[in-house]
């Protein structure tokens, strides 16, 4: 089962006609709190609506996030729709459409991808010409063990003088393989799990949340 998860935008993303290899479509809109999304003197909900109600999609939705809210809190409420789906339809499996000029939301639906990649069946990227790029479907994983110590290092280290979390207190208290602890934490960082001050980065939040 087929789901397609797509940022409304210029509405481009929305134009294509009803696919029948897909069971349903998650369209995700950035609303301001000053104004709403408008296009061609729709709103959101209207747009949404008059390009999907016809359609025979066993599921259609749109999810409308304020602007205001960070990555990482972005990216619970995406995931929590995710999860929904998953629960309705187990064997869901989801095309990830980033449209060029929401970069974003782009950024967002990446980091998710990275998450979720066992349920992503394509990532493509919507140009402003309405061409499509297939992306490569990138897999992050760490093990339970490994797990166990970025979320222990979020919880458990302190800053140093410099303002940078201090790396060696943490694994000073671990009693177990300090150099395996050590490689984690580093590989942690090659992954954006971790910032350049040993910060758990939006990323790493939602990768500890969700995966």
């Amino acid at each position: 089962m087929l789901f397609y998860i797509t940022a409304v935008g210029s509405g481009n993303s929305l134009n294509y006609p009803h696919n029948k290899n897909y069971e349903g479509v998650l369209a995700i809109a950035e609303r301001t709190k000053e104004r709403g999304f408008t296009y061609k003197n729709q709103n959101q909900k209207e747009l949404f609506e008059s390009k999907y109600h016809l359609t025979q999609y066993k599921y259609k939705e749109l999810l409308v996030i304020d602007t205001h809210l960070d990555i990482y809190n972005t990216g619970v409420l995406i995931l929590n729709e995710i999860d929904n789906i998953k629960k309705k339809y187990p064997r869901a499996k989801f095309h990830i459409e980033l449209s060029a000029g929401y970069k974003r939301m782009g950024h967002v639906l990446t980091l998710i991808s990275y998450i979720r990649s066992q349920d992503i069946e394509k990532l493509t990227f919507l140009r402003h010409t309405a061409n499509q790029e297939y992306l490569p479907i990138i897999t992050i994983e760490l093990t339970d063990r490994e797990k166990d110590i970025l979320h222990g290092f979020k919880h458990g280290a302190y800053f140093g003088w410099n303002g940078k979390i201090n790396t060696n207190s943490f694994v000073r208290n671990y009693q177990k393989d300090r150099k395996y602890v050590y490689r984690i934490l580093k590989k942690c960082k090659q992954k954006g799990l971790l910032d350049d001050q040993n910060r758990i980065t939006d990323f790493g939040e939602l990768f500890l949340e969700f995966s």
